[in-house]
């Protein structure tokens, strides 16, 4: 995961990072960090499922509209 952040770095893309609470080695790579404050691994992905949705959504406004 983090080689696939800094490739995505190096060609420019904005890279954001869902994490939890700690961040791990993703928060170091990336140019913002979601951090989740959890360490229920259940509690995290769910989390992020919402995020994901909302990202989503945020994004096909933008296409669409």
């Amino acid at each position: 995961v983090v080689q696939g952040l800094e490739a995505a770095k190096n060609i420019g893309c904005l890279v954001i990072a869902l994490t939890g609470i700690n961040g791990g080695k993703c928060s170091d790579v990336a140019n913002s960090t979601i951090k989740i404050a959890s360490k229920r691994t259940s509690i995290i992905q769910e989390c992020h499922i919402a995020i994901g949705h909302i990202i989503s959504k945020i994004i096909e406004d933008y296409v669409f509209s």
